[in-house]
């Protein structure tokens, strides 16, 4: 950007964090998940930054791997520069995989090189690059991987070799890694291909296949099992009603799929119409297996953006999420059907002098899109705008003023918004440059349990803020130890601004559209709901608590109950405080006396 005269290089390498979509989100608990998996050997915690405390699992917030493994993997906890870097990465690997997956399929180097210049141009079209800026970056590197596999596995039928095994294990074990959701739904088109060409292979073949299949999945076993044993905490996707489908709306529904493509961007139109031409000329060159892969990959692609669109539990993954695969997917075959045509127009001498022809069309094109505006090239149908890197100067003003206007004696309520997914949303970095806990601000969307006790736009824990007694209002701070409140709803002014347990500190800043006032409470902030004691540490690593006093042999603290809990001394006792009106029991800890330290620490093993 104009405004911005560092080289690009500087903002790669810099600590300004990427805040555009949920970036921050994933930026956010792959920091933590790399320093707990450092630590623990896992990257599942808890975390009561958020929410009261709440599991942070593979169940939420699956985007957030990519930075987790790059971290890990050296490059330092709570470096921006990993995310980023992790992202141009990603980004840069795009022509290679596709140039891969063609090579895989045993077609000509210049068709695959044009695969590679196709899917770049998907790339950077509008469904995948709305994804990419939104932060479902597990998403599309699963997509790739897919594209990858399916390529190399054409190899591996009609040529096994140790390089053929060897890619398809590494695509199916960060494929697993990335979206294992997209290779539970892909197990049965695997299981029908084994099926229809296991009895023409050997039992070389046969132990190679079932090798590779279980080193990629012994691989994930570890974090899959935390991802299978946390299903629970996802809130319910559908009910009786909204679970019905109805074969007769997938087609007559007014949205069609070629519709949705071409209206959001035309060249993703012209890729899939190309992509299935090249099945077909796949099919005409006698390439039957490559043909069945690719066209039964873009077939249910396709069949998936029109499920989303008229059936309700996957409306809510919307077909913006599953046409980047449909568009990716025909990148392969629509060079085959460019590379195909021209061999059947052109006559074989002059092959060589159009292929060289196109590569300098293609240099000189790529020279002269570098010197065309941000306007000249959406007309072209693709997108340049930048990522968003860094706090702006209301967003570092915000910070500032938590920082002085408030204590960490109790929680911040933050009232959240539904934003575009491109929109940045900032507030999840929130506990790590204020030092402070939050209910809200992490997700607006997040669909867990843990999630129940927030505002959102003029609803407290899901009803209507203004219907919220005072003795209600009176309570649930006590319980949820809230000593602020963060809120910009006319709804949440209004009812704050009438409670006499409540004090205007004045505005806090813009946020985007949204002017945030802040509001103390006229209590003193306790985490001891019964009993008392001293909070030492409250953060991933530990609770740790001084000179605890019980309560008639009970301490009661305002942090959500979990499974998996380890308490020192080890003759104190955990146990589920519950309540009628919350989902999530508090911790209840049994003590017979006082005890000078006490330690909680959570383990999922």
């Amino acid at each position: 950007p104009e405004d911005r005269p560092d080289p690009l290089w500087h903002w790669l390498v810099n600590d300004a964090p990427v805040v555009s979509g949920r970036h921050p989100l994933h930026f956010y608990h792959g920091d933590l998940g790399a320093r707990c998996w450092t630590e623990r050997d896992t990257a599942s915690y808890y975390d009561p930054a958020f929410h009261a405390g709440y599991p942070k699992t593979p169940v939420f917030d699956s985007g957030c791997r990519p930075t987790e493994i790059c971290q890990y993997l050296g490059l330092g906890p709570s470096n921006p520069a990993a995310y980023k870097l992790a992202l141009a990465g990603i980004c840069a690997a795009v022509p290679g995989l596709l140039i891969g997956t063609l090579r895989g399929m045993g077609q000509s180097p210049a068709c695959a090189c044009l695969a590679g210049a196709i899917g770049m141009w998907v790339w950077w079209s509008e469904p995948v690059r709305q994804r990419f800026e939104a932060g479902d970056v597990d998403l599309l590197l699963a997509s790739l991987c897919v594209l990858l596999h399916l390529g190399w596995l054409i190899r591996f039928y009609h040529s096994p070799s140790p390089e053929s095994w060897l890619m398809l294990t590494l695509t199916a074990t960060v494929g697993w890694y990335a979206h294992p959701l997209m290779w539970l739904v892909g197990m049965p088109f695997a299981g029908g291909f084994y099926l229809c060409v296991a009895l023409r292979r050997g039992p070389e073949w046969h132990l190679a296949w079932w090798v590779m299949a279980t080193t990629a999945f012994a691989v994930n076993a570890d974090w899959l099992s935390d991802w299978s044993r946390f299903w629970w905490l996802r809130l319910p996707l559908l009910n009786e009603a909204s679970a019905q489908f109805s074969l007769w709306s997938f087609f007559t529904h007014d949205a069609a799929v070629l519709q949705v493509l071409w209206t959001s961007q035309p060249i993703n139109g012209l890729v899939i119409l190309c992509g299935l031409v090249g099945i077909v000329c796949l099919l005409l060159t006698r390439q039957g297996l490559a043909a069945l892969l690719f066209g039964t990959a873009l077939l249910l692609a396709l069949i998936a953006v029109r499920c989303a669109q008229v059936w309700h539990p996957l409306k809510d993954l919307g077909p913006n999420r599953l046409l980047p695969l449909a568009c990716l997917t025909a990148a392969a075959p629509s060079a085959v059907a460019l590379t195909q045509v021209t061999r059947w127009l052109v006559p074989q001498r002059m092959l060589r002098r159009v292929g060289i022809a196109a590569g300098l069309l293609g240099l000189a094109s790529a020279i002269g899109l570098g010197q065309l505006s941000e306007t000249e090239y959406q007309t072209l149908s693709v997108h340049v705008r930048p990522l968003r890197l860094g706090l702006d100067q209301n967003q570092q003003q915000i910070v500032a003023r938590l920082r002085e206007q408030t204590t960490d004696a109790g929680r911040i309520l933050w009232e959240d918004a539904r934003f575009a997914e491109t929109e940045p949303h900032w507030t999840p970095l929130l506990p790590q440059r204020t030092g402070r806990h939050f209910l809200g601000a992490l997700d607006p969307d997040a669909g867990i349990e843990y999630a129940y006790a927030r505002l959102m736009e003029g609803r407290l824990a899901g009803r209507p803020f203004l219907q919220w007694s005072e003795s209600e209002w009176q309570r649930f701070c006590q319980r949820y130890n809230v000593a602020y409140v963060v809120a910009f709803h006319p709804d949440s002014l209004r009812r704050l601004r009438a409670s006499a347990s409540m004090r205007e500190v004045g505005p806090l800043g813009q946020d985007g559209p949204r002017t945030l006032t802040l509001f103390a409470v006229r209590r003193s902030p306790r985490w001891f709901l019964r009993g008392q004691g001293i909070v030492k540490q409250l953060d991933w690593q530990r609770i740790a608590l001084a000179d605890v006093e019980p309560d008639q042999g009970e301490v009661v603290l305002s942090l959500h109950h979990l499974d998996g809990f380890r308490v020192s001394p080890s003759f104190v006792q955990i146990e589920r405080d519950l309540d009628p009106y919350d989902p999530i029991p508090m911790i209840r800890l049994k003590l017979p006396r006082s005890v000078a330290r006490l330690t909680l620490t959570w383990d999922n093993r």
